[in-house]
């Protein structure tokens, strides 16, 4: 079983529970880690596909006056994006686990380990906790809202990955649905533990927003992590 926790700024938080779910332009998040160095929210590989280099099976060489040079390189990988990468629409939750991130004492109450919580707060500090409590209808009520901006959505939890020793996707696979190397992230974002909705196709807007009428039907608020509590029939408290 997994809870959906998206984590929204204050100011912004009236306007969430308005029915608008923000989307932001996939390039916005490529930016703030190329130019603002930003590793948090930020990420300048969004959207590529890697490679690894594998020393046991390829040589990396320069050439020096006619003749090819062997380097020793132990590590390293390639990255490949194309252009429109830039312009998908993406919102981003964080996915907890209740077998891998909650604590109980008796096998009845659940709490969110106090790790967990305290790894997160150093990413989404000062923001308010929404949980979604209603997976299935607020799934359903968005795909429905985006297919009447005649979008569709893809959505689902990231994979992380080491880039050193990894590739992810083939480049047949990335070809083919080159959207699924959004789901796929260097480990070192790893403890973001990110569920991500994407929408098909590129939208050439800096942002959008797709509107759920009955959106507080389906939700939770929290000023602190600490402050949710599942039972085992898998109710919040």
């Amino acid at each position: 079983m997994r809870v959906l926790i998206k984590f929204v700024e204050p100011k912004f938080l009236s306007d969430f529970l308005s029915g608008n779910v923000f989307f932001r332009k996939t390039g916005y998040f490529i930016e703030k880690e190329k130019k603002d160095g930003d590793k948090v929210i930020g990420d300048k590989y969004e959207g590529s596909h890697f490679r690894h280099y594998d020393p046991k099976k390829e040589i990396i060489a320069i050439e020096v006056d006619g003749k090819f040079m062997p380097l020793k390189v132990k590590k390293g990988f390639a990255t490949q994006r194309y252009e429109a990468a830039q312009d998908f629409q993406l919102t981003c939750f964080v996915e907890l686990k209740l077998d891998n991130d909650f604590i109980s004492e008796d096998n009845k109450i659940f709490k969110i380990k106090e790790d967990v919580i305290d790894r997160l707060k150093k990413d989404f500090a000062g923001r308010k906790v929404v949980l979604i409590r209603n997976e299935i209808a607020f799934f359903d009520h968005l795909v429905k809202s985006a297919k009447e901006m005649n979008l569709g959505l893809y959505h689902g939890p990231v994979k992380y990955f080491d880039p050193e020793s990894e590739t992810p996707l083939t480049e047949d696979e990335f070809e083919k649905n080159m959207i699924a190397s959004f789901f796929h992230k260097r480990k070192s974002y790893q403890n973001q533990r990110e569920y991500r909705i994407i929408t098909d196709r590129p939208v050439k807007e800096d942002s959008i927003k797709i509107h759920i009428d009955s959106l507080k039907d389906y939700i939770n608020i929290f000023d602190d992590l600490s402050d949710i509590t599942l039972r085992k029939e898998l109710q919040i408290l």
